[in-house]
């Protein structure tokens, strides 16, 4: 008899642990890795103009990793400014050829939707070496969108903002409305020295702090993530359906995002010229996606 309970908690115990597991994943499918794209732009993402580039450019690139299995976040940023070789098409979609420039440009150099979202997850997934599930584009007027139905993203000042709007003191919270979230996430100094680089961290708390709202909306309000989509429709694109998208974008913000999550790839910077390149720490960025993945 004792043998007999033995085997029936043992079976529990499996029954159980295969629930956990197919429920939260295994090492086979562990990792969503979705890109992330920051357009500059605030016109619907179908408009363009009749010159080549014109599209807009991806001036935020972060890969972001959904570990089902930790029920974790690992965001990694990628310079604007990256030096790559660019595969360039025209607005007709015909094939242009390649150039060196910086990463930012490959956005520009296809649709605006479906292409560009497909050359830019090549580009990554040739810097990074690793798969890539999908990819969101998102511009300035969405962002704006979000922001209001958040009602305003509250972001801890951590350093002296001031130079961007005068309520960005050191120090301070501060609800961002949409105006001023557009502002925190947009601005900088094109005369400075590696500006784009330094605008990266003001992103990532922007991230993070809109993250931890959203889980607290979403608590309150199930139909959130719909309603986010409505106010973002015309001015985001995704290369997923809409029900993977909500699924996704409901773990994600199930998720665990802390500061040491979240990382920047290293390299240098060239200022020496007309625009400013950056290039890759190549052998850093092979140790940090063998240490993440």
């Amino acid at each position: 008899m004792k043998r007999f309970r033995a085997l029936i908690c043992v079976g529990i115990l499996m029954l159980f642990w295969g629930i956990v597991v197919f429920a939260r994943g295994t090492e086979d499918d562990r990792y969503t890795n979705i890109l992330c794209l920051g357009v500059d732009k605030e016109e619907q993402m179908s408009e363009v103009s009749a010159e080549t580039g014109s599209i807009g450019q991806s001036d935020a690139i972060f890969l972001v990793s959904l570990d089902k299995i930790e029920n974790r976040l690992r965001v990694i940023s990628i310079p604007r400014d990256t030096m790559v070789t660019l595969e360039m098409y025209d607005v007709a979609g015909e094939y242009v050829g390649q150039s060196k420039g910086q990463l930012t440009l490959q956005y520009a150099y296809g649709d605006g939707e479906g292409l560009s979202c497909r050359l830019m997850k090549e580009q990554v997934e040739g810097i990074l070496g690793i798969d890539i599930d999908g990819c969101v584009a998102v511009n300035f007027k969405a962002l704006k969108g979000v922001t209001d139905l958040l009602g305003g993203v509250p972001v801890y000042m951590d350093e002296d903002y001031t130079y961007i709007r005068p309520e960005f003191a050191q120090g301070e919270t501060v609800n961002l409305s949409a105006d001023l979230a557009h502002d925190f996430c947009r601005a900088r100094i094109i005369t400075e020295d590696g500006s784009a680089y330094r605008r990266i961290h003001r992103l990532q708390v922007f991230m993070s702090s809109a993250l931890s709202r959203g889980k607290s909306v979403l608590a309150e309000n199930p139909m959130w993530l719909f309603e986010a989509w409505d106010a973002m429709r015309g001015y985001c694109f995704m290369d997923m359906d809409l029900k993977s998208a909500i699924q996704i974008a409901t773990d994600v913000i199930a998720c665990n995002l802390s500061a040491s999550d979240v990382y920047t790839l290293d390299g240098y910077q060239d200022s020496s010229k007309m625009y400013e390149e950056f290039y890759l720490d190549e052998a850093g960025v092979a140790r940090l996606v063998n240490e993440l993945f």
